[in-house]
């Protein structure tokens, strides 16, 4: 009797595994047949083209005839851009070495402005990008740094002062002029995993030029919310800014245009 039960449970145990691998190759093959919605360009999509809905057709394919690096996903698609050198040929597959966000984009800093806004770049260093702790789409505050001869004291003394407010970071770039953050799934800015070079942010044309003349004479560094406080601001900024148009040379256009004639 025990003989026998010693059979059977052998019997149903490769029963068992046969069932189950059949299952897993069934599976397997059904994986790689079964039709899959996969989307190819309607049009051609030229270099640095953000890419819309309409521009994209749609077929079911299946799994095994895929291409690798194909993007089957139409939210991996819309929103994203051409990348520069490349062309995007009517009737063509979606690779995700081409299709690239608007962050990994060269000219990303130019791309998220909007009208009237210029595109003021600052480089900085571990110290003043304060350790990557600045990412796109945030704001910040620009600080104003120098020193000037006081002639009370006879010495160089630091002028220090806000220039600008709650300015917006549209790019964040490390020294191969690429971007420091990446996006999750979930559009959630990712760790950084290169130290940041250089800060791009948007300005309208008065703050551009005011900006210019401060990195002439002297430092401009971003200042997160709450990192400074009121003690360590020598002076205000209509101080600030005063200073900056006092020390900066003013052209005479009409006196210019009096000599041209």
């Amino acid at each position: 009797m025990k003989k026998t039960t010693k059979y059977a449970l052998v019997g149903l145990t490769g029963a068992a595994v046969i069932a189950w691998n059949t299952l897993g190759v069934n599976y397997m093959v059904n994986k790689e047949i079964n039709p899959v919605k996969v989307y190819f360009s309607a049009n051609e999509i030229p270099e640095g083209t953000e890419i819309t809905e309409k521009m994209l057709n749609y077929v079911e394919v299946p799994a095994a005839a895929i291409p690798p690096n194909v993007i089957t996903s139409e939210d991996e698609i819309v929103g994203k851009y051409v990348k520069y050198g490349y062309t995007i040929p009517v009737n063509s597959y979606f690779f995700s070495d081409v299709v690239l966000t608007e962050n990994d984009m060269p000219n990303s800093s130019v791309l998220k402005l909007n009208e009237g806004e210029y595109a003021f770049p600052l480089i900085v260093d571990l110290e003043t990008s304060l350790g990557n702790g600045i990412v796109p789409d945030t704001r910040v505050d620009l600080a104003f740094r120098t020193t000037v001869y006081n002639p009370v004291t006879d010495k160089e003394e630091p002028l220090v002062g806000i220039i600008a407010e709650n300015v917006r970071v549209t790019s964040v770039k490390d020294n191969n002029a690429e971007s420091v953050f990446s996006k999750d799934g979930n559009g959630k800015e990712q760790k950084a995993q290169t130290l940041t070079k250089l800060y791009t942010f948007a300005v309208d044309a008065e703050l551009n030029e005011l900006l210019n003349k401060a990195i002439l004479l002297g430092g401009v560094r971003p200042i997160a919310k709450g990192e400074t406080s009121d003690s360590e601001t020598t002076m205000s900024m209509n101080e600030v800014i005063t200073w900056i148009e006092n020390n900066s040379y003013k052209v005479d256009t009409d006196q210019q245009v009096a000599n041209n004639q």
